[in-house]
């Protein structure tokens, strides 16, 4: 199974802008939101989320839905980031929960957004600028 790098998804981000359909202002869709993969990250994503209620006494993991749709939005407005980055991130948020016994833990849906604001694009940056997993987990628990 042929796969794209994280170098040739970038190029293909980079040059998206010059393939837009004439008479539109619309951009043609992420190629990670149209890849015939998309599903299956999504469930992947997913299925990092516990599968029980938190604390909260919300579920842990979101419907399949509502993470395809928070995804695709999430991707269109953060294209820089891969699948790789965004799945290093998400499980190092719920191993640094899941010793805590994922006391305060968002959802899956609200770890990608939450009123404007994204811990998934912040770790995800994290990471993207030589950041630590391991300190993406320190972080959610360290007193100031």
């Amino acid at each position: 199974e042929e796969k794209l790098t994280g170098t040739s998804m970038k190029l293909m981000l980079e040059l998206l802008p010059l393939f837009r359909v004439p008479g539109t202002k619309q951009n043609p869709q992420n190629p990670l939101i149209a890849s015939p993969d998309f599903e299956a990250r999504v469930k992947e994503f997913r299925d990092l989320f516990p599968n029980q209620k938190l604390p909260s006494g919300k579920a842990g993991r979101s419907n399949i839905e509502d993470l395809k749709k928070k995804l695709a939005q999430f991707l269109t407005k953060y294209p820089k980031y891969d699948w790789d980055t965004i799945l290093d991130a998400a499980e190092a948020y719920v191993e640094a929960y899941r010793k805590q016994e994922y006391k305060f833990m968002k959802t899956s849906s609200y770890y990608i957004s939450k009123d404007g604001e994204s811990d998934l694009a912040s770790d995800c940056q994290f990471l993207l600028e030589g950041g630590d997993v391991n300190d993406i987990q320190r972080s959610y628990f360290t007193v100031i």
